[in-house]
C-alpha cells in the first residue's frame, strides 16, 4: 500500500471515531465544508459562479472549451444532512474538467429542517430549470452524484420516469447510498474494513431524512425500485466500503431490467475516494474514466 493511501486512511480512521451524535448539526456542517474548502482546485482553467435553476441555488462550473449544449447535473453527498456545493467544489471541478462539460451542482434543502421529499422536489425543479434556462433537452444532460447525492440522482430519475417525463442521457454514481435501511450484506461484511462510514452513522442520517416516510420505500431507497426504462448507468465504488452492495445490486438489477449498466469496483478503495484526487493517483485515474463515461453518454 503506497504512502499517500496510508496517510488518507489514517486520517479517515481518526475522523471515524467521532460519531455524528457527538457534534451539533451546525458543527457537522461547518467541519464538512471547511474540509472541502481546504482541498485544492484543479490547475486547468475553469470558471465557478453561483447561479440558480428553477429558484434552486446552484454552483456552475465551466471548464475552458467545454462541450457546448451539454451539461452535468450534480448532487453532492453528506447523508442528506450535511454538505454543499462548496464542500464538493474541488471534486466537481475535477469531474467537469475531465468530462469537458459544464457542471451544475444543486444545493438542495437538507434534513432535518427539510425532510424527504424536499430534496427530490429541488432536484426536479433544478432539472426542469436547466432544460428551460439553458435550452437543453433531457438527453443533453447526465445526472450524477456521490453517496447520498447518488441516491438522490437515482430518486430524481425514477420520479421523472414515473411521471412519464423525458429522461436524461444517463446517470453516473460515486459510491451511491441507495438503501436507507442499511440492510444489504456489506453493511456487516465490510464494517471492519471501512475507514469512513458505520451502519450506525447512516441509520442516524436516515432517521433525520426520512421524516414520516418509510425508509424501505423505493423513493427513499432506490435499491428496492423497479428499474425498467431507466437510461444508462455507470457506477464507481470502493471494495472496502459498507456501501459496496448498494452499488453492485443497483448495477445487477438494472441489467436485469434491460438497462445498460456498468460498474467499476476499485480494490483497496473507500467511500467516495475520488474526493481525495489531489492526494491519490487511484482517485485521479477513476475520475478520468468517469469523465470518459460522461462524454460517451452525451455524445453517443
Amino acid at each position: 500500500m503506497d504512502d499517500d493511501l496510508q496517510e488518507v486512511l489514517r486520517m479517515l480512521s481518526q475522523q471515524k471515531k467521532d460519531t455524528p451524535q457527538d457534534l451539533s448539526l451546525e458543527q457537522q456542517r461547518s467541519a464538512f465544508e471547511e474540509g472541502g474548502l481546504a482541498m485544492p482546485l484543479p490547475d486547468e482553467p475553469h470558471d465557478i459562479v453561483s447561479v440558480s435553476l428553477g429558484d434552486i441555488p446552484c454552483m456552475k462550473i465551466t471548464p475552458k472549451a467545454a462541450t457546448a449544449g451539454k451539461a452535468i447535473l450534480y448532487f453532492h453527498g453528506g447523508g442528506y444532512v450535511v454538505g454543499s456545493s462548496l464542500s464538493h467544489r474541488h471534486l466537481m471541478a475535477r469531474i467537469a474538467i475531465d468530462a469537458g462539460v459544464t457542471l451544475w451542482s444543486v444545493d438542495y434543502r437538507l434534513a432535518p429542517e427539510h425532510a424527504f421529499p424536499a430534496s427530490v422536489d429541488d432536484g426536479l425543479a433544478a432539472f426542469s430549470g436547466l432544460c428551460r434556462i439553458e435550452n437543453l433537452s433531457p438527453a443533453d444532460i447526465v445526472v450524477a452524484g456521490d453517496s447520498a447525492g447518488g441516491g438522490l440522482a437515482m430518486s430524481l430519475i425514477l420520479a421523472l420516469r414515473d411521471a412519464g417525463d423525458a429522461l436524461p442521457a444517463g446517470s453516473v454514481l460515486l459510491s451511491p447510498w441507495l438503501d436507507l435501511t442499511a440492510s444489504t450484506k456489506s453493511y456487516v461484511s465490510r464494517a471492519s474494513s471501512d475507514p469512513m462510514l458505520t451502519k450506525e452513522q447512516l441509520l442516524y442520517f436516515a432517521g433525520l431524512y426520512q421524516g414520516s416516510s418509510q425508509a424501505a420505500g423505493p423513493s427513499l431507497s432506490p435499491i428496492h425500485s423497479d428499474l425498467a426504462g431507466l437510461p444508462q448507468l455507470y457506477v464507481q465504488v470502493g471494495d472496502k466500503e459498507i456501501l459496496l452492495d448498494d452499488s453492485q445490486l443497483i448495477a445487477t438489477r438494472a441489467l436485469g431490467h434491460g438497462v445498460s449498466a456498468r460498474i467499476d469496483v476499485y480494490p483497496d478503495m473507500f467511500h467516495v475516494f475520488q474526493y481525495f484526487w489531489p492526494m491519490l493517483p487511484q482517485a485521479r485515474e477513476a475520475i478520468k474514466r468517469l469523465g470518459g463515461e460522461i462524454q460517451r453518454m452525451l455524445l453517443k
